[in-house]
């Protein structure tokens, strides 16, 4: 129908989100997607026992624990575990270059 299709990535949960960079943005493009942006994932550093387990769950789909990952990985901002920023740059020039 001649419309411009952007996706929205988000939440990108590393080691993950690299290991199937490539299908997922051959994906997007069999799909016709014309471009797409993208955000990491963040977590409350004060969270739930429910939040807890919603990410308990999320981590077994993926086959990490990603509480401990960002404990030992992330950095903590605004009172938020997030990606370093070189976490954060690699992943974006991954996805950009493939794109």
């Amino acid at each position: 129908m001649g419309f411009k299709i952007t996706a929205r990535l988000q939440p990108f949960i590393l080691p993950y989100s690299e290991q199937v960079a490539e299908r997922f943005v051959k994906t997007l493009a069999d799909c016709g997607v014309w471009a797409f942006q993208t955000e990491g994932l963040k977590l409350r550093v004060c969270m739930s026992d429910k939040e807890k387990a919603v990410y308990s769950r999320i981590g077994k789909v993926l086959g990490f624990d990603i509480l401990s990952n960002f404990k030992r990985f992330g950095m903590i901002e605004f009172g938020d575990y997030v990606y370093s920023a070189t976490d954060k740059r690699r992943m974006l020039k991954l996805y950009s270059d493939l794109a």
